[in-house]
């Protein structure tokens, strides 16, 4: 299945696929967290208004709207503005493919998308995503017209969402973590049950949650399934169940790019966060994001571009609290002409960008 049209910088930007270069060329030469105007946002679909909880975009800019919390998890899609700059109201060019809701346990965000021209990530620099804080962030968005060349690291690991406090089941994309330890968080990580020897569970990308343990006799944490996955949602990655006294892993943040050439000699990841260690009832892993591509041409050697769950926390005694990993995330990526490489989990694939 092709991209939809609205996945498509084309749909913002008509006749530049991978962007007009208006940014100018990047170069990580130190380790830097991308830093673009992001807002809080909402709006209806099938409406051209999209209403912001603060001003801060121009006409004419490229943006990238996301649900990223609570009820249309996961869609997005690009946009144009094309008046209301420097206001809280945009008026765009064309209507919203989607409902976007900024209520309660549902947040949406709107990113600016930089258009580079070549982008380079130095050997032994990290380009990061912003963290998410509970409201904006987790998200890693460009676009590249010329080449992206990564001897470095491009990195989302543990910027996605957050681990609650100890007996909660860590934040997913259907909202903030629960007490209720038997119960999984939907792709969130399973709780536990405070004040016994309970081991936090991992969390699942698009699956389900571990169920947190009771205590060191009655029941273990579970290990989080992994569910069917869907090219046209991108979640950002759930956070790990927390252990009696120790936090789960942070989700991964999500990438979102096009790119005319890519290259990855270094590492290209949006990693689960590994639960902290040193508790005697750590918490489970946080689970991978989504790596979700345009390209004309790639080259992603050998299992350099990855998106792993993270790890559960180290006991420091020998209780039978066994927390669980998050699983992975998913990798994405559709191609003009052409690619080789490989992948870790494998890569969905397609040649039919256009």
């Amino acid at each position: 299945m092709a991209a939809l049209a609205h996945h498509k910088l084309t749909y913002a930007l008509p006749g530049s696929p991978f962007g007009d270069g208006r940014d100018g060329t990047l170069t990580i030469s130190a380790d830097t967290t991308q830093s673009v105007t992001n807002k809080s946002c909402s709006g209806t679909s099938g409406s051209s208004t999209l209403t912001l909880a603060s001003s801060g975009f121009s006409n004419y800019d490229v943006v990238l709207i996301h649900q990223s919390r609570g009820t249309g998890v996961g869609q997005w899609q690009y946009a144009k503005v094309v008046s209301g700059g420097g206001t809280t109201t945009l008026t765009l060019a064309k209507p919203l493919v989607y409902t976007f809701t900024d209520s309660g346990a549902s947040q949406a965000q709107v990113f600016y998308v930089p258009q580079y021209g070549d982008v380079t990530v130095d050997s032994t620099k990290t380009w990061s995503a912003p963290a998410w804080d509970g409201n904006v962030g987790g998200l890693l968005v460009f676009a590249s017209r010329g080449t992206v060349t990564v001897t470095g690291t491009i990195s989302s690991v543990g910027k996605g969402f957050l681990s609650a406090g100890t007996g909660y089941s860590g934040e997913s994309p259907l909202g903030a973590g629960l007490s209720n330890f038997a119960t999984p968080n939907g792709p969130g990580g399973g709780g536990n049950d405070p004040g016994t020897p309970s081991g936090g569970a991992g969390a699942s990308y698009d699956g389900t949650g571990g169920v947190g343990g009771v205590n060191d006799q009655s029941r273990e944490p579970t290990s989080p399934s992994v569910g069917t996955f869907d090219q046209n949602l991108a979640y950002i990655g759930s956070a790990g169940g927390a252990g009696a006294d120790g936090l789960g892993g942070k989700g991964a943040g999500a990438i979102i790019f096009v790119a005319n050439i890519l290259t990855v000699a270094g590492s290209f990841t949006s990693g689960g966060g590994s639960a902290p260690s040193t508790y005697d009832r750590p918490g489970g892993g946080g689970s991978g994001s989504i790596i979700w591509g345009l390209i004309r041409t790639a080259t992603l050697g050998t299992n350099l571009m990855v998106s792993p769950g993270g790890s559960a926390g180290a006991r420091a005694n020998s209780w039978n609290s066994h927390p669980t990993a998050g699983t992975a995330g998913r990798i994405h990526l559709e191609y003009l002409s052409s690619y080789t490489g490989t992948t870790t989990p494998t890569i969905d694939i397609e040649q039919n960008f256009t």
